[in-house]
């Protein structure tokens, strides 16, 4: 990839429908059907640069597996990319959750329903 936006920008046109570990693990399809995941990981930072100490606090990697098999990784570099990606996932977690609350509430509506007709 040649930037965050154009890895995210990929993403985009996936449809996530779970997300597991506050934002670090989130699942969906392709529309071939193939299961599609994104990993991030984060880990306070020791990254040495000319013998100073990197300035971001936390490394961020964003890991991308189809059927398992990693296809793609991208290491925020900045604190602007992490930023960008801290909302991006975000936004995909608001959206499944809006998705999950509108399923459970159809759930509802037919199994109360079911319940009326006994």
């Amino acid at each position: 990839m040649k930037s965050l936006q154009d890895l995210l920008s990929k993403l985009d046109r996936v449809k996530f429908n779970e997300i597991e570990e506050h934002f670090k693990h989130m699942k969906g399809e392709l529309s071939s059907g193939q299961p599609i995941e994104i990993k991030l990981i984060t880990k306070v930072s020791t990254t040495r640069i000319n013998n100073q100490m990197n300035q971001l606090a936390f490394d961020m990697t964003l890991h991308v597996l189809i059927d398992g098999q990693n296809v793609s990784f991208w290491g925020c570099e900045s604190l602007e990319e992490q930023l960008t990606l801290s909302r991006w996932i975000q936004e995909k977690e608001a959206e499944i959750r809006l998705e999950e609350c509108e399923n459970s509430r159809k759930k509802h509506q037919i199994a109360k329903q079911l319940w009326d007709l006994i």
